[in-house]
């Protein structure tokens, strides 16, 4: 599940981010895409809806991306890329509190076609039509803004885990700065790993704009050999939240 634009759980993660606790945002699209070296790519576009009372909250939410993974290695010790689009619908609970919120979802996805080689690191859910399971954690209470996720297909065996931590370096302004660490994969596929800097703004209480980048690195499945080391590359992505209440 390369698709470092946060694939399944990123729906109701990147919804509940940045929510403010000053009001119920009833309502969150969200989007995101992200770029890197030797072809990977890919783009997410979703909305989440929740209650937004403090206590507990029934959630709802889908999403759908395309994404480019890593379908096999050439005799060359290079890899080849695939591309596919996949849909996520999700049902779960959410507790919310002043400062922070907790979400549990079940969801499937749905591919445009299943990827059949087990070197496909990079393809959401593993590539495959597969029940998901998810959980987030989200904190921004003063000055920080931290998140964390888990995602877990069960069928493909694919997990996609994300942590962001960030503050505002300047209290009175509305610019967030942190860091975030990726690691999704599983021993059929290998594992892909990314580290760097994030950047959020609050242009509005209800509309977040950011950008990250950094480093993503590769390991190969359990089994597999390559002509020498995979190749580090960088990534950047930018993204984006709109809240609203009804």
């Amino acid at each position: 599940m390369h698709s470092r634009t946060r694939c399944l759980a990123l729906a109701a993660g990147l919804a509940a981010l940045l929510a403010s606790p000053a009001a119920a945002q009833n309502l969150a699209v969200y989007g995101a895409a992200e770029a890197a070296g030797f072809g990977d790519y890919d783009a997410i576009l979703g909305a989440t809806l929740t209650p937004g009372h403090l206590g507990l909250n029934w959630l709802v939410g889908a999403n759908v991306q395309t994404y480019s993974f890593r379908n096999g290695f050439e005799p060359s010790g290079s890899v080849h890329h695939d591309q596919r689009v996949a849909f996520n619908p999700q049902v779960g609970l959410q507790y919310r509190a002043m400062s922070g919120s907790l979400d549990g979802t079940v969801g499937y996805n749905f591919t445009s076609g299943d990827v059949t080689s087990n070197n496909n690191v990079g393809a959401p859910g593993g590539g495959q039509n597969s029940p998901t399971l998810g959980l987030n954690a989200n904190y921004w209470g003063g000055i920080f803004e931290h998140s964390g996720i888990v995602s877990y297909a069960t069928k493909p065996e694919y997990l996609w885990t994300r942590g962001r931590l960030a503050f505002r370096p300047i209290p009175t302004h509305p610019v967030y700065l942190g860091g975030e660490l990726v690691a999704q994969g599983g021993s059929k596929y290998g594992w892909r790993y990314q580290a760097g800097p994030t950047l959020n703004v609050h242009v509005t209480p209800n509309f977040h704009a950011g950008i990250n980048g950094g480093v993503r690195w590769d390991t190969a499945p359990s089994g597999v050999t390559t002509v020498g080391s995979l190749p580090k590359s960088g990534y950047v992505g930018v993204s984006f939240l709109a809240l609203s209440a009804f």
